[in-house]
C-alpha cells in the first residue's frame, strides 16, 4: 500500500475529482489531507492564490479537508492544525478529533515558536490522543549577504524544534520543509535529532525533502538503513518523483514498503 502523508484539499489546481484521479493514476491508496490555516497577514507570498482556493481566513481550511474525507473515507486520513494563538485552539482540535475523526495534527505551519507554551499545550494533547504532528519548519536564510524570504518563517529554527521534542517525549513529530531538511547532512542536526529522539519522524515531501535526499545518495542509503521505521513518503504536490526515488534506490524491499506506506499506516490507520 502507498500512502501520501502530505497533501491538501483544493491545492495546485486539483479539486476533489482531480485528486482522486491522480491518486488512482499513481497507485496511491491513501492521502493525508492536511489543513494550512494561516491568517492572511501571515501568508508567505501573495502568489499562493494561484495554486490554492482560499477563504477569507485560511489558505487550506478544515472544511475542505472534511469534504474530501466525507466523500471517500477509505482514501483519506484527516488532518487539522488550529493556530496556537487562538485561545480556543485546543477546544477546536478536541472537537475535530471527536466530531470528525481527525488523526493528524497538521500541517503545523504557524508563525509561532515551536516551544511556545500554547504550542506545547497542543503537542501534549496530541501525545495523549496519539495524533502525530506534521511540522512545517522554516526560517529566513542568508545568501551572499542578501536576506532572503525575510518574513517567511514558521516554527522558528531547529533549536525551538528540539526543545519541543524534548518537552513532549510522548508526542510523535514529523519534520518537513526547508527549515528541517536544510540540516540534512552527515554531521548536522537531522541525523543527530533522529538518533536522540525516538519520537521524531521525517516527511520526504516537496522539493525540500527530495532535494535533501538526492544531494548525497550514499548518505541517504545509510540514513534509510538506520531510520527506515521513521521515514515517510509524502508529496505536497502532484508529482511521482518521491515514489520513484524510493523505488530506484538500492535498499531492501522491506525498507521501501515501510517508507512508501507502512510507517504512515502505523501512525494513522484508516478510520472509516
Amino acid at each position: 500500500m502507498i500512502v501520501d502523508c502530505h497533501n491538501h484539499a483544493n491545492y495546485c489546481y486539483h479539486g476533489y475529482s482531480q485528486m482522486i484521479e491522480d491518486m488512482d493514476r499513481n497507485n496511491i491508496d491513501v492521502t493525508w489531507v492536511l489543513t494550512c490555516e494561516i491568517p492572511k497577514n501571515d501568508w508567505e507570498h501573495q502568489s499562493a492564490n494561484s495554486v490554492c482556493f482560499f477563504n477569507d481566513e485560511a489558505q487550506m481550511p478544515f472544511e475542505n479537508a472534511v469534504r474530501y474525507k466525507d466523500k471517500s473515507p477509505e482514501r483519506f486520513v484527516l488532518g487539522y492544525s488550529p493556530d496556537p494563538r487562538d485561545p480556543f485552539a485546543l477546544d477546536k482540535l478536541d472537537a475535530a478529533v471527536h466530531t470528525y475523526g481527525v488523526q493528524v495534527c497538521g500541517e503545523w505551519k504557524h508563525r509561532v515558536m515551536m516551544d511556545n507554551p500554547d504550542a506545547i499545550d497542543i503537542f501534549h494533547y496530541c501525545g495523549e490522543h496519539k495524533l502525530p504532528v506534521l511540522v512545517h519548519l522554516d526560517y529566513p536564510v542568508y545568501k551572499e549577504k542578501v536576506f532572503l524570504r525575510k518574513h517567511y518563517w514558521y516554527g522558528g529554527g531547529i533549536g525551538p524544534f528540539e526543545r519541543a521534542l524534548e518537552q513532549c517525549p510522548d508526542t510523535v513529530f514529523i519534520g518537513h520543509a526547508p527549515g528541517f531538511w536544510r540540516h540534512y547532512h552527515p554531521d548536522d542536526k537531522v541525523p543527530e535529532l533522529m538518533r536522540k529522539y525516538p519520537n521524531l519522524y521525517c516527511d520526504i515531501s516537496a522539493g525540500s525533502g527530495y532535494d535533501a535526499l538526492t544531494r548525497n545518495i550514499e548518505f541517504t542509503k545509510s540514513f534509510i538503513c538506520e531510520f527506515e521505521d521513521r521515514i515517510m513518503h509524502g508529496r505536497d504536490n502532484f508529482t511521482t518523483k518521491h515514489q520513484e526515488l524510493i523505488r530506484s534506490m538500492d535498499i531492501s524491499d522491506i525498507a521501501k514498503n515501510k517508507i512508501l506506506g507502512e510507517n504512515a499506516l502505523r501512525l494513522a490507520p484508516i478510520n472509516i
